[in-house]
């Protein structure tokens, strides 16, 4: 059986790994959020310049897609703080729980704004479930 210190040396890595690629997610999510209201009234202008529509009447897909895109980056928002959390957990060997369903999560593209990000929290993600299924981890967080 591996001492608590072998357990913390094999969590480092993907904890590490997981803090990195979530506060690069965190940037660009939170750098759309605030580009957002900028962008959102260029597409409303955009859109009815094009379209005839009532003073005041707005078309009803370009909100619906404004409402989603903001919904979009707080659910990014929310599950990268978790996954931030639940790293920093894995990394002080405390809440295997909490450890455990941050690298689920981690591993959803859905929550990750850029390509580099998606495409690095799902190994990042699975290396830190390896890692935190393997017995002699499991003990240390017990312990």
């Amino acid at each position: 059986m591996a001492t608590g210190g072998d357990a913390a040396s094999k969590v480092q890595a993907p904890a590490l790994a997981l803090i990195i690629i979530t506060a690069i997610s965190l940037v660009l999510n939170l750098g759309l959020f605030f580009a957002a209201p900028a962008v959102a009234n260029s597409v409303l202008q955009f859109f009815q310049s094009r379209v005839e529509l009532p003073p005041g009447q707005q078309a009803p897909q370009v909100t619906r897609t404004i409402v989603d895109y903001f919904t979009d980056l707080m659910l990014g928002i929310i599950g990268g703080g978790f996954v931030i959390f639940g790293a920093i957990q894995m990394k002080n060997l405390q809440m295997w729980g909490v450890s455990l369903a941050a690298c689920i999560v981690a591993m959803i593209p859905y929550l990750y704004s850029g390509p580099c990000c998606c495409l690095f929290g799902m190994p990042v993600g699975i290396w830190g479930l390896v890692v935190l299924l393997n017995q002699d981890v499991k003990a240390a967080f017990r312990s």
